[in-house]
């Protein structure tokens, strides 16, 4: 019945989605968001009724309290999508957001992408995380928090999730 998008950043998901009847939420920092809105106000995208803006700074400010303020239910089962922001937290904020997660109504799920502790990586991983953090610190967004998998399996487990997938980069 709920669909959360943490980190929505420029995605158009839910401006493509048939599921009119799913109540969606986009999350993002106000910065960010106030910029996305801008950009499609001026290319005359129509905003669904069934979605909230939901601005967080997710290192300042309660994001149960920000989506609780915009409606969502946490009761309500709810699928999270977390991609391409993980490893810009502070691993103590990334933690703090799967305990949210994890205490969603039973049957929620989420997908969350996150970078592999060097020492998992092949040569090719490697140099993508060099590549990719050249990147970011010229954009003046450093990579912060990287996770050893079976490391983060145990967490999420402790947190309260049931199930655990992890995709390689194939499969991803």
């Amino acid at each position: 019945r709920q669909l959360v998008v943490l980190g929505a950043g420029l995605d158009t998901l839910v401006y493509r989605l048939a599921y009119r009847h799913l109540r969606m939420f986009e999350v993002d920092h106000p910065d960010t968001q106030q910029w996305k809105l801008e950009l499609l106000q001026a290319a005359g995208f129509e905003i669904p009724a069934s979605l909230s803006h939901v601005a967080v700074d997710f290192e300042r400010q309660s994001l149960a309290d920000q989506l609780s303020a915009a409606g969502f239910e946490p009761g309500s089962p709810a699928f999270v999508s977390w991609l391409g922001v993980s490893y810009y937290l502070d691993r103590p904020d990334v933690i703090k957001l799967l305990e949210y997660a994890g205490s969603l109504a039973r049957s929620s799920q989420l997908v969350f992408d996150f970078l592999l502790e060097e020492a998992c990586l092949d040569d090719q991983g490697k140099e993508a995380i060099h590549t990719a953090r050249k990147v970011a610190n010229a954009h003046l967004e450093p990579l912060r928090t990287r996770f050893e998998p079976d490391e983060l399996s145990g967490v999420l487990q402790r947190i309260g999730f049931s199930t655990v997938f992890r995709l390689d980069r194939e499969e991803a």
